[in-house]
């Protein structure tokens, strides 16, 4: 099965489960997913939860009685057991995320050119590379937290989600002042043209990354 008949099957299994079943399964998918960094592996892995769920309830079982009443220890168990990224994955991952991040760190420079097609002061003719350098560290510092903070939030303390949310708005704000802040040091030629092919380069270049990270992945899924 590819990834869409998976992420299908998966959708019309969950469809038939009932309300606590499906609370307990939605919880399990969350933690496995936060944890796992393999994503063929993992939704191969959820979907046969998923299916030896729905055989139990079908038998009259709730989850608890069929995978334990430690769900959490259940699926630290499913995670020790999922195939490890091979190097060349991690890299390739890496080199998708990083990009990703400058991408959509650009767009809104993007967008402002764009709109200064119409109204002026939202063009820049000049802009400063300190403010992407500085924020690109603390963006994965964000989305770090933020993860954690859900992933802990399913089977440990809410209190994790309002360090989440608050790392989530420090990181936004930082964004803006180190923007304003460092706005005419180290500066280069800007307009949209300029801005419009690095956002098309930045976009296609994640692309290609996960296209090829996707590839990788297939051939350790089954080991």
């Amino acid at each position: 099965m590819n990834m869409k008949d998976i992420i299908k099957r998966n959708r019309e299994l969950q469809a038939s489960l009932n309300t606590h079943n499906e609370k307990v399964y939605e919880n399990m998918v969350v933690y496995i997913r936060l944890n796992s960094l393999s994503e063929r592996a993992t939704e191969e892995t959820l979907l046969e939860i998923l299916e030896h769920l729905v055989i139990g309830q079908q038998n009259g079982k709730m989850a608890e009685e069929i995978f334990g009443s430690d769900l959490k220890a259940y699926c630290d168990d499913v995670l020790v057991n999922l195939p490890k990224e091979t190097k060349a994955l991690q890299f390739m991952n890496i080199l998708y995320f990083n990009t990703l991040i400058f991408m959509w760190m650009f767009i809104p420079k993007t967008i402002g050119e764009i709109i200064g097609l119409f109204y002026p002061a939202f063009s820049e003719d000049r802009i400063s590379l300190l403010p992407f350098l500085i924020s690109w560290p603390f963006t994965w510092i964000v989305i770090w937290a933020v993860l954690k903070a859900i992933k802990n939030s399913v089977y440990g303390s809410k209190g994790w989600i309002a360090l989440g949310v608050s790392t989530f708005v420090i990181g936004t704000i930082s964004y803006v002042l180190t923007d304003q802040i460092f706005k005419d040091i180290w500066t280069v030629p800007m307009n949209l043209l300029i801005s419009i092919s690095i956002t098309c380069l930045l976009f296609t270049l994640q692309y290609a990354f996960k296209k090829y990270s996707t590839h990788l992945e297939t051939k350790i899924s089954y080991i």
